[in-house]
């Protein structure tokens, strides 16, 4: 927690930076997390962010503002010098909801754990900021005519593998990449222990799936380590046809892009039988 002492100075300094730059209003945010900021520039909120976290890169615009720390270290002093009318964070932050306070501006927690988590936030996003272009529909659009061109096989979804290792660690029930995979009308391969489970080579192929989607995005070798684990699972019986290997920046955020994140999922299940 910070200190009551820093919290006061920090909230002086607020008041001696740059007025808001329009009338009453909430018209200054700041943002901890790419699917608060992917989901506020979607919705044509983009002119009301003045600071974002340092890992929110999308869309390009996003990448010129003002870096404000990361969730779990903000820069507290360079929020308040940008004067904002509400905070807003992925996950409840103890730091941040004190800042928020000291600076007498709202802060709103948002969760993007589950689909349903998200597109509710999204929605309620949309409402508060946007343009009613309502991503949270376009994404619900795109799993119901997946769903509709459906197979229905399974999928383990590998979101972390060092080479070399004997363990992977998948996307689990209640995540919402396990939702997409459920909702595009396949089947999620994955232990109920946790939402990301680490599971042995072994137990990735008790699970028996159809399919292994790795998802890394912006792997900076995709072909080289796409070659290394589709002969690794081949050597265990599990065809190199179904191994893929995704590497889009958007894969593991969930915001307005999930749909893109569901179709290509979705390809990799289409292209083998």
């Amino acid at each position: 927690m910070i200190r009551a002492a820093a919290l006061c100075a920090l909230a002086l300094l607020a008041s001696c930076g740059p007025p808001p730059d329009g009338g009453d209003g909430d018209h200054r945010l700041v943002l901890f997390g790419p699917s608060l900021t992917e989901t506020v520039f979607s919705v044509g909120g983009g002119p009301l962010v003045v600071g974002v976290d340092r890992y929110s890169g999308w869309p390009p615009a996003a990448d010129t503002l003002p870096e404000v720390g990361g969730y779990l270290d903000p820069n507290m002093e360079q929020v308040a010098s940008l004067s904002p009318t509400s905070i807003h964070s992925v996950g409840s932050s103890a730091d941040i909801a004190d800042l928020s306070r000291a600076l007498e501006v709202p802060y709103h927690a948002w969760s993007f754990d589950t689909l349903d988590d998200a597109l509710a936030s999204m929605a309620a996003l949309d409402s508060m900021y946007g343009d009613g272009s309502d991503p949270a529909a376009a994404v619900r659009r795109t799993l119901d005519s997946l769903r509709r061109g459906s197979w229905g096989g399974s999928v383990a979804l590998v979101v972390s593998h060092t080479p070399g290792s004997g363990s992977v660690t998948l996307a689990g029930e209640d995540t919402f990449l396990g939702d997409l995979v459920e909702g595009m009308g396949a089947r999620l391969s994955a232990p109920a222990s946790s939402a990301y489970p680490r599971v042995s080579l072994e137990g990735v192929l008790e699970l028996s799936p159809d399919h292994l989607v790795y998802l890394l995005p912006d792997r900076p070798d995709p072909e080289a380590f796409g070659s290394r684990v589709e002969e690794l699972w081949e050597g265990m019986g599990i065809s190199r046809e179904r191994v893929h290997v995704l590497t889009q920046d958007y894969l593991l955020v969930p915001g307005p892009r999930m749909g893109r994140t569901a179709e290509r999922i979705s390809e990799c299940l289409r292209y083998w039988r």
